[in-house]
């Protein structure tokens, strides 16, 4: 009877520590995969030298804006604009109290999010796997891409990418990739302009716009206040692609 027990309480000493090890391996496991997509972030030096054989140009040191000529293929931007309007537009709209978002004449654009893992050769992956590459960060640092479509006289009036509040735990935005899916030619509006820098873009299909929103996690720039112009012509619609990436989860 005695042996009995023994062997009883020797098994679930057994059970208990073989529980004990999986538990912290899956805690072990879950930290490394939180790692590998959540690094920090090269700092706007890093990025300027990691440019050094591209073709770019810094518009504004203060926020890091640089200008990123055939960041995307034209290929790459028509297949996005196919995608975009195959998965279907809605409403565009914006933050008008802490985790509460509704549509205004503030901003007046359509907007589609794209889905992931749309199969081998996806646009969406390869414009993901560039801005990782660009910024040195996991691709589980980048939201999920935005394309914004703009008809004749809608805009989206002066705002900032980052949150001014931001719910608990939740992390700041701190880079901005914005890519124009298509041109617009000279006089038919749909410019991107920064009323602070003295800067206005238009749209050139794959031209991309970087900039840096925070350099902190609690420090914005708020000479990253822009907006988006509306298009002056009916046969001139804008597409657009947000990449919004975030600091590393707290």
């Amino acid at each position: 009877m005695i042996e009995s027990k023994r062997f009883v309480v020797l098994v679930l000493c057994c059970v208990f520590f073989a529980t004990a090890v999986a538990l912290a391996l899956s805690a072990l496991l879950k930290r490394r995969s939180k790692r590998a997509l959540n690094k920090s972030s090269r700092s706007l030096a890093e990025i300027r030298q990691s440019l050094s054989s591209i073709e770019h140009a810094v518009e504004d040191e203060r926020i890091g804006l640089i200008s990123l000529p055939e960041f995307l293929t034209p290929d790459e931007c028509e297949r996005l604009i196919e995608l975009a309007d195959k998965t279907g537009f809605r409403r565009s709209q914006v933050t008008v109290s802490l985790g509460k978002s509704a549509a205004t004449g503030h901003r007046t654009s359509a907007t589609c999010y794209l889905p992931r893992g749309t199969g081998e050769g996806s646009p969406v992956d390869a414009a993901e796997e560039r801005v990782a590459a660009l910024l040195g960060i996991g691709r589980g640092q980048i939201e999920p891409l935005q394309v914004v479509r703009y008809a004749q006289g809608q805009e989206f009036k002066e705002h900032h990418d980052w949150f001014h509040q931001l719910l608990p735990g939740e992390s700041q935005r701190q880079y901005t990739v914005f890519v124009y899916l298509n041109t617009l030619p000279p006089g038919a509006g749909g410019e991107t302009v920064f009323s602070k820098l003295g800067r206005s873009f238009s749209p050139v299909a794959g031209t991309a716009l970087l900039w840096e929103n925070c350099p902190e996690q609690n420090d914005c720039h708020d000479l990253t206040l822009h907006q988006g112009r509306p298009p002056a012509r009916p046969d001139g619609v804008k597409y657009g692609l947000n990449i919004w990436t975030r600091f590393p989860a707290p």
